[in-house]
């Protein structure tokens, strides 16, 4: 399929997907408001090497902070329109990044280690800038919240985060996974173009830990039929960001106040392993917020709370 394809799948199947989940729906204010809250998102194009960078912009005043986001593994960011459409109502401009080999951004499909974002967000940062202004906030949510807390040393011109999720740069979320790092190292240096099937990454049998919405848990099941969602990572991506990736700067560079958000029903990065990280990091642990009665995908499943506590946070530390 080609990227104009991929835009219009996205324009079909994203706004009839969120409308199968009431959750979602009550959430924006009804069924009806669906639409209009897809309409908001603008897709620009920046370049990025030889090829180009999708970015989804919801625009609110251009003097309003920008918080650029990163979105879950294998996903792309269209698929938090709802969510992300309302942040932006609420005085936010938020730039939304597909990563490389992702979404609807050029590069091999499925490729993008934490280096390549790493080399990436000046270029977003500045960007945002230029586009609006310097009042900058970075979030992401799932692998993008993984991207977000390993990037925070050595990044300059964020004034605020938010993880939802985190891993310290060099630790497995299992812990007792210590040989299958030292595989990936070592496998790495020979096949880093090898493709690891989504399913192999995820175990088909926890996808009933992501979501408490059926029809969103049938849709990771059955996630082979979205053409535009990675089906594999290359072993380079997966060993970048579980084991290999080390930041320039340690934690005490990271200058500007970050929020942690963790779901209290969290399987895949379970809470009592995600504030040993967080205390490594040297962040206080008031600084950690749980989502109350919540599974994994708290930007579908806990808008209500979410919404607020991400407005609040970005409303304090930028505005």
């Amino acid at each position: 399929m080609s990227q104009n394809d991929w835009m219009q799948y996205a324009d079909k199947s994203l706004p009839a997907l969120i409308k199968r989940l009431p959750v979602v729906c009550d959430a924006a204010g009804g069924q009806s408001r669906i639409g209009e809250l897809y309409a908001r998102v603008k897709p620009v194009s920046i370049p990025f090497r030889e090829g180009s960078i999708n970015l989804d912009i919801y625009e609110s005043n251009p003097s309003d902070p920008v918080l650029i986001f990163h979105c879950g593994i294998c996903n792309y960011s269209r698929f938090y329109f709802v969510f992300l459409a309302m942040l932006s109502e609420a005085g936010f401009n938020i730039v939304a990044i597909d990563r490389p080999g992702h979404g609807f951004s050029d590069g091999r499909r499925g490729d993008c280690s934490v280096e390549d974002v790493k080399e990436l967000m000046p270029i977003v940062i500045e960007y945002a800038t230029q586009t609006y202004n310097a009042s900058i906030g970075l979030f992401g949510t799932s692998l993008g919240g993984i991207t977000t807390f390993y990037l925070l040393p050595d990044l300059d011109g964020i004034k605020s985060a938010i993880c939802h999720n985190w891993i310290y740069p060099g630790e497995l979320a299992d812990k007792g996974k210590w040989l299958l790092n030292a595989f990936l190292r070592q496998v790495n240096k020979f096949k880093p173009d090898l493709m690891i099937p989504i399913r192999k990454l995820v175990d088909p049998k926890k996808v009933k830990d992501l979501s408490s919405q059926t029809d969103l848990i049938a849709y990771f099941e059955n996630i082979q039929n979205d053409p535009i969602y990675c089906q594999a990572l290359t072993l380079r991506s997966v060993a970048s960001y579980f084991g290999g990736y080390r930041p320039t700067n340690d934690y005490g560079h990271v200058s500007c106040p970050v929020l942690g958000l963790i779901s209290e029903w969290e399987k895949v990065l379970p809470l009592e392993t995600s504030k040993e990280w967080w205390n490594q990091a040297g962040f206080p642990e008031d600084r950690i917020k749980i989502i109350p009665e919540t599974k994994h995908m708290i930007f579908h499943d806990a808008i209500p709370l979410v919404l607020p506590a991400i407005v609040d946070w970005f409303t304090k530390t930028l505005k």
